[in-house]
């Protein structure tokens, strides 16, 4: 069963440590909840946090216990629902009946009457459209909503232009996410991460994905089926940097978010492959509740509750998060948003216009995820475990209330702003639900819907387009249109690297100029084509997904397709190597794709060539975590070289080891080591790139102690970065050297006969003398 633990599974105890009585929760008003010790006698879910037969106890300051969560015989217990007209007087709605019933009660303090708001029937539409048939009604509906013809745009669903709407209706919250200070939550070298849930076919991430494009990074949870993520119709926004996960057993799980395990591995899965967290989670589950509508809140409460779990588990400090409800009345349902208004520092209920006004559909907004935090979300987590335990045993219970009414009362504030909103939905539903009947019964009505569609897609800042599938075109094609400049010759791409050998070290007699990293590959280039089993270096070209080409830049040879596993952003041009990692040694060897990145042309489109060095290799390595699947074992892993500045070229010999490799004729070989997950490679030589621009030098101030940049002609020094010795990709990629790595005893750290050979000794012999 599920709520047993073993040694392949993880124990809910995982999700977080708790105390030996349990999670503590406290409020700004130092209210503390703190759950209890297990009983003894219930051993279900004892590793997932103190539970009792009864629930959650809380204790407040003044040592009064009482449930947090309480469970009763589980009833359908939505409340005053009355046949109430839309045309009813207000002052003959009767005030909810005194009674036992803790929902009733709760609502009634808080200023709700019977059929105000609580649900379909209560708000009229039972009377208004029962007569309609459904062609009428969908009629109706679609021209009595001024927003409709909004509809989905160049989008895959509607969902991808709910969620644009609100993001521009707050300030571009979760695609420019700012602190409170208005500084900017994501760093220049930083992407931006985030994470989608039970969100399939997957309009949100798609909407993300096309206004931030390769610069967002984001993680998907969903059921997997017919409403999984259809990442082949992100149209809008490319996907390849959208990577889904479906909890326990990663790509082979189920994506229920109800499975205890499965928000465990997602969460491990989220924080092991991003910044530690994610700047946003969006949550948009729902299922169909077809002829049970009056039921929608109630049916969806654990789905709630588990998103809003797992919101938490995933957020950074100061993260941000939007969730799909419906109605929000039941003490069950208005405890949860109150655990979210203690851990956000902002926090709202919003009904955006591109959600069709006369149902009950509407959003939370949290904005800025406080610090320390954790003691809410191990709570909510045991509460998923104890209704997973009610649900498979059948016990006919249910949990009907999560914060007690005192406590939610003894917050005015909150209770007052839950029944403006909730009486402003529901109002505003009555309104519509009244205008589709009038359009029903007059077709000829008109809302201008094409002027408002215009307005609204100029406001949210969303292209006007109609959407289309995207055209990929000839590899050929694509270079010529990216790279085509006025006055500029493409024969560099041919150049070869200039062999470093022992008569021409003195070029780099000006060291601190120049850069340098490890090469896989045994060849520059390679004609005769490209395949998953080959190691080879030259330019790739990305057009989006696994439509990959090669070409080794010589002008006899053509693009050619190739033949692996790895996406790239179209539009993106890189110089680089595919090269086999090896892990283990001996039989156990094992042979890893993996494509390295050594310097950028054009990434998702963008033009890098004219960056400086430094930078090229900033965007690239936030590129390649973009665009790695580390839940796709099968796809090669995407990397950015290590980069060394030629003066401290000692700390590359500090990641060689000898290893005994499985194939080649020489069976014991100095590798080179990777920074992840005990990878290496056979290094075959030194690539150097000189990323100042000549006449410009780079030297050592003494008498100041940082570097200066003097010009050979002119004899003039800058402390300043002088513009035009910018070293762009051209300048580099042609003045490239290599120094090839024949022999491993050329390498060793002791001084051998190098037979004219550049060895390992000359090379920092001379490198010593000249760095400061």
């Amino acid at each position: 069963m599920a709520h047993k633990s073993t040694l392949k599974r993880k124990s809910y105890a995982d999700f977080g440590n708790t105390s030996e009585d349990g999670v503590k929760i406290k409020t700004e008003d130092n209210t503390a909840f703190a759950a209890h010790k297990a009983s003894p006698k219930k051993k279900k879910y004892a590793n997932s946090g103190n539970s009792s037969a009864d629930g959650v106890k809380v204790k407040t300051e003044d040592n009064t216990t009482f449930d947090a969560y309480k469970s009763s015989p589980k009833k359908k217990n939505y409340f005053g629902q009355t046949s109430k007209r839309i045309d009813d007087n207000d002052n003959d709605v009767k005030p909810v009946p005194k009674d036992n019933n803790i929902g009733r009660l709760l609502m009634s303090k808080m200023g709700y009457r019977e059929g105000q708001g609580l649900g379909k029937d209560s708000q009229g539409n039972v009377d208004v459209i029962a007569d309609l048939s459904g062609e009428e009604l969908r009629r109706a509906r679609s021209t009595s909503n001024p927003f409709e013809t909004i509809e989905k745009g160049m989008f895959q669903n509607r969902a991808a232009m709910k969620m644009a709407n609100m993001d521009a209706v707050f300030g571009f919250m979760f695609t420019e996410p700012t602190d409170e200070s208005s500084k900017p939550l994501v760093k220049q070298n930083e992407l931006l991460y985030f994470a989608d849930i039970c969100s399939g076919p997957g309009g949100f991430s798609e909407y993300v994905l096309w206004r931030k494009g390769w610069t967002a990074k984001g993680f998907g949870l969903t059921l997997k089926g017919a409403n999984d993520f259809k990442l082949d119709e992100f149209f809008a926004g490319s996907a390849e940097t959208f990577e889904p996960h479906y909890g326990d057993k990663g790509l082979n799980g189920n994506g229920d978010i109800y499975e205890p395990q499965n928000l465990i591995a997602f969460r491990d899965f989220v924080l092991n492959n991003s910044d530690k967290g994610v700047h946003f989670v969006m949550a948009d589950g729902g299922f169909s509740v077809e002829g049970d509508e009056n039921n929608q809140e109630i049916l969806s409460k654990r789905l709630y509750l588990c998103q809003f779990l797992c919101s938490l588990a995933l957020l950074k400090t100061n993260g941000s998060f939007v969730c799909k409800l419906f109605d929000i009345f039941t003490p069950f349902s208005v405890g949860l948003i109150y655990l979210m208004y203690r851990v956000f520092k902002k926090v709202c209920i919003h009904k955006p216009n591109s959600s069709r006004p006369a149902n009950s559909e509407r959003y939370i907004i949290c904005k800025w995820k406080k610090c320390g935090t954790e003691a809410i979300e191990h709570y909510l987590f045991k509460l998923n475990c104890h209704l997973d335990y009610l649900s498979k045993e059948n016990t006919g219970e249910d949990i009907i209330e999560v914060v007690p009414s005192d406590v939610l009362m003894a917050d005015e504030k909150f209770c007052q702003y839950m029944t403006e909103s909730n009486n402003y939905i529901g109002k505003r539903q009555i309104v519509f639900l009244s205008k589709v009947k009038a359009f029903a019964e007059n077709p000829q009505l008109d809302l201008n819907q094409p002027e408002l569609r215009k307005e609204c897609l100029k406001y949210w800042k969303v292209d006007v387009k109609t959407r289309v599938a995207p055209f990929r075109g000839e590899a050929s094609h694509r270079f010529q249109e990216l790279i085509s400049k006025p006055n500029e010759t493409k024969d560099y791409f041919a150049y070869k690297p200039k062999l470093l050998e022992e008569d021409n070290v003195q070029e780099l007699d000006h060291i601190l100029g120049f850069k340098c990293m490890i090469l896989g590959a045994d060849n520059d280039c390679n004609s005769s084509g490209a395949n998953s089993f080959t190691s080879v270096r030259g330019f790739f070209m990305g057009l989006g997904r696994t439509h990959i080409y090669y070409w080794d830049g010589s002008s006899s040879s053509k693009w050619i397709k190739f033949e692996a596993k790895f996406e790239l952003s179209p539009s993106t041009l890189l110089y680089g190597e595919y090269v086999q990692e090896l892990k283990g040694e001996g039989k156990a060897q094992r042979r890893i794709a993996a494509f390295h990145i050594i310097d950028p042309l054009f990434i998702g489109g963008t033009d890098v060539r004219n960056k400086c060095f430094e930078e090229r290799v900033s965007l690239a390595t936030k590129f390649a975590k973009a665009v790695n699947k580390s839940s796709q074992p099968e796809y090669a892993a995407v990397r950015m070289k290590r980069v060394y500045d030629l003066q401290r070229i000692h700390q590359i010999f500090l990641h060689m080891d000898m290893k005994e490799c499985k194939s080649g004729a020489q069976k014991v070989r100095l590798c080179y080591e990777l920074n992840s997950d005990e990878r290496f490679i056979i290094p075959f030589g030194l690539l150097i790139v000189n990323t100042v621009k000549q006449p410009w030098i780079v030297r050592w101030s003494r008498s100041q102690g940082k570097p200066y940049y003097f010009n050979l002609k002119t004899g003039s020094s800058l402390f300043d970065f002088p513009a035009d010795s910018l070293a762009d990709f051209r300048y580099t990629f042609s003045n490239r050297m290599l120094w090839k790595w024949e022999s491993d005893k050329y390498l060793m750290e002791e001084e051998v006969d190098s037979d004219n050979k550049l060895s390992r000794h000359l090379i920092e012999s001379f490198v010593n003398k000249r760095k400061p």
